[in-house]
């Protein structure tokens, strides 16, 4: 299979493509450099050819900052190199991550894997109930109920690709949230668990900051709460037809009884 291991970093960001350098040189292996897009340096027209101010306000609770642009922008230019390039699937990986003594195995368990896929997680900043649960090598392989929220680390399929770029055409969400909205592009997102790579800890996000921003919506938590009401309310219709209701009751279970016990 053909595939290849992707690192967005920004032109600016040397000290960590210096990190991701020794970390792959440690490991044996080789990665592509793919430069990031800085949004605060785009002129309006590039800023707004695939984002929607108009989309945000209906569909997210904050206006997404030139920065959060230009990280699904790079992200949706990683998505286009698996097509352009004819890969089966790329990682790819932010450059603020730190690679785990299970990286490699990883990498060599992702050709065997049967079970159709659009997406891997490698890494997550939060733990979901696992709806499925397949060994892996030394990993596990998991299905979620509710996919975890991050893009630092996953694996994209061809046909990954395929539909994110046709989906998110036009976005109006960070990248991490968006890809939590799998009923909207078809997506199949699975887990390889435990994840091995890992964000690097209390560092400042090359996103930029992020300043006081106000609200959407009709009041300062209102926007937040309905958005909320909306997902929950979609995903679990989602599960139901694609699960049954007694499978997804009992995942929802088992995974609360495992992350309180954890």
């Amino acid at each position: 299979m053909k595939s290849e291991i992707i690192v967005i970093n920004l032109d600016k960001s040397r000290v960590r493509l210096a990190r991701m350098q020794t970390q792959f040189h440690t490991a044996g292996l080789d990665f592509v450099r793919l430069p990031s897009i800085h949004g605060p340096s785009l002129d309006p027209r590039e800023l707004n050819r695939h984002y929607s101010a108009k989309l945000n306000r209906r569909t997210f609770h904050l206006p997404m900052t030139a920065g959060e642009i230009g990280c699904y922008l790079s992200h949706r230019r990683a998505w286009q190199r698996v097509l352009d390039h004819d890969l089966d699937y790329a990682v790819i990986l932010e450059d603020d991550v730190i690679l785990g003594d299970d990286f490699s195995h990883a990498l060599q368990v992702i050709p065997g894997i049967t079970e159709p896929w659009d997406m891997l997680k490698l890494g997550a900043v939060s733990r979901k109930p696992v709806l499925q649960r397949t060994p892996a090598g030394r990993l596990s392989l998991c299905r979620y109920l509710k996919v975890p929220i991050s893009a630092y680390a996953q694996v994209v399929s061809r046909s990954g690709a395929e539909k994110l770029l046709q989906c998110r055409e036009i976005f109006g969400r960070p990248v991490d949230v968006d890809l939590q909205y799998v009923w909207e592009n078809d997506l199949d997102i699975l887990g390889l668990e435990p994840f091995p790579v890992r964000i690097r800890p209390n560092e400042s996000s090359d996103i930029g900051p992020r300043p006081a921003r106000t609200w959407l919506g009709t009041g300062s938590y209102f926007g937040l709460y309905q958005e909320s009401l909306r997902f929950g309310c979609r995903l679990y219709y989602h599960n139901l037809q694609r699960y049954g209701m007694g499978q997804t009751f009992r995942a929802l279970q088992s995974g609360k009884r495992r992350l309180a016990a954890a």
